[in-house]
Parts: C-alpha cells; sequence; structure tokens
C-alpha cells in the first residue's frame, strides 16, 4: 500500500503507477477530434484548458487517500444543505478489457491553465533524487510516480472534492515511444549498435570533414528551493455555512467508506 502524507489541505499521494499524464503542456476537450472526442494540446488561455494525470490505486490505496478527502468534504466552509451528506465515491473503478472490475481504482488530478484569465504555474517535474525535470519532459502511463496534490472541495455544478496538481517526482520511467501507425511485421530490424564497417569504409571520404550533430544539452540538475506545494489558488465565493460535524460522526463517514464502494 503506498505511503502518504498530508498537511492540512496538501497531500502527498506516494508510489502510483501513472495514467494518460497530459502535463508537458494544456489540453482541452475537442469533441471533433477522433471518433469520440479526446484531449487535444491548447493554449492555456482557452477555455477547458487544463493539465492532467491519473493514477492507478488498489482498494487499500484507494479508501487511504479519501480518508481525508473526505475529511475535507465534511469540514468545509462552503458547505451548506444543498451538499450530500457523505463525499460520493471520488474514483472510477478500473475495470479489463471484457468489462470486468479489477478491485482498483483511478483516481485523477487536475490543474486548470489558466483562473480569470491569470495563468497558473505549470506542475513542476522532479526525478527521484529532486532534480528537476526540463520543460519538455514527457510523462508516460506505467510510469511510477509521487504526486503533490491541494485537496479543494468544491460546489460548482454539484459538490465534490477534487486534487489540484502541483508538482510529481518520477521514481521510475518508462521511456517514450512516439505512436506508429504501422504493425509488426518480419522483415528488417535497425540495430543501432551494429557497426557496418563496409559502409563506412565507402564513405571515410565523403564524410570526413563533417562535424558531427551535437548531442541535446543534458539538464542542468539543481534542487529545487522552492516549496512545489506553492501554487496560488483562486477559491471560488462563500456560501452559506453549517457547523463541522463532530469527530464521531467524521470517523463514521470514513469508515463507511465511500458508502460501500460507489455500489
Amino acid at each position: 500500500m503506498p505511503d502518504s502524507t498530508t498537511n492540512d489541505d496538501r497531500y502527498m499521494i506516494t508510489r502510483v503507477k501513472a495514467l494518460y499524464p497530459r502535463i508537458n503542456q494544456t489540453y482541452k476537450f475537442d469533441s471533433s477530434a477522433g471518433k469520440k472526442g479526446q484531449s487535444v494540446p491548447c493554449d492555456a488561455l482557452d477555455d477547458g484548458a487544463k493539465y492532467e494525470l491519473s493514477f492507478l490505486l488498489d482498494e487499500s490505496a484507494a479508501k487511504e487517500l479519501y480518508a481525508p478527502m473526505a475529511k475535507a468534504y465534511l469540514e468545509s466552509p462552503k458547505r451548506d444543505n444543498t451538499w450530500h451528506e457523505t463525499l460520493p465515491l471520488p474514483f472510477k473503478k478500473e475495470v479489463d478489457e471484457d468489462g470486468e472490475e479489477t478491485g482498483n481504482f483511478i483516481g485523477k488530478t487536475t490543474l486548470r491553465g489558466n483562473y480569470d484569465g491569470e495563468l497558473t504555474t505549470k506542475p513542476a517535474e522532479f526525478d527521484s533524487k529532486r532534480n528537476k525535470l526540463p520543460a519538455d519532459f514527457r510523462l508516460t502511463t506505467g510510469s511510477t510516480v509521487n504526486i503533490a496534490v491541494k485537496i479543494v472541495p468544491y460546489a460548482i455544478n454539484g459538490s465534490g472534492v477534487s486534487l489540484r496538481l502541483l508538482a510529481v517526482q518520477v521514481l521510475d520511467y518508462i521511456p517514450y515511444a512516439p505512436p506508429s501507425p504501422f504493425g509488426e511485421e518480419e522483415g528488417f530490424s535497425y540495430d543501432a549498435s551494429a557497426e557496418n564497417t563496409a559502409a563506412e569504409t565507402n564513405i571515410t571520404d565523403i564524410f570526413a570533414a563533417a562535424e558531427p550533430v551535437p548531442s541535446a544539452a543534458a539538464p542542468v540538475k539543481e534542487t529545487p528551493k522552492n516549496d512545489p506545494f506553492e501554487e496560488p489558488v483562486k477559491r471560488p465565493s462563500k456560501q452559506a455555512a453549517e457547523a463541522p460535524p463532530s469527530k464521531a460522526k467524521l470517523a463514521s463517514v470514513i469508515d463507511k467508506w465511500a458508502d460501500d464502494k460507489g455500489k
């Protein structure tokens, strides 16, 4: 079970599998893209622009994360009588290719590209040694990550709790491979480590004066000085509040585990 730590509304989700990361830039959903619509790159000022990252949880880890989310929901100063008595299950149940539930859950964290026209800061990304990764780094599905989030109760188009994405630490990285339109076939297979001595002999004189192609400069390693949680938050206007529930009621709600996992 992942170990997680909490500090007020800040939370660290640890050692989970990244799913469908879109944090190299902002994206928005385009209903005209593909057969059923899909997320496409966009400008951070576009309507619906956001950074987003889903992640995989087993039941134990999902219950662990649900507890502070439920606590924030029940104790929110924005809470009024239009809110549900308990926090609805904030995760999706994972299903396999046959549509059968796997017993795992999928969580999601996002950050809007702007708030009322004011740009947000792209979520910071670090390697396992806390070195900051380059801005064009492409996180991949299946990589193991720690995720720093802010737990944010909301009352817009209903009520619930969102996880605002602040920063990501990559612990185990699966290298990015651009998608190919081709299937695998029998035949030629390129081996970058093999040497073609005959070809080298024939073209040595042609390329004798050629300059080698410089490799991309390695990113400068640095230890982040700023708290990755320092993300400006523009909160919605305060609504009529109710008194926070008692500790006994809160414990009872959390132990209930989202009404038996959203059944």
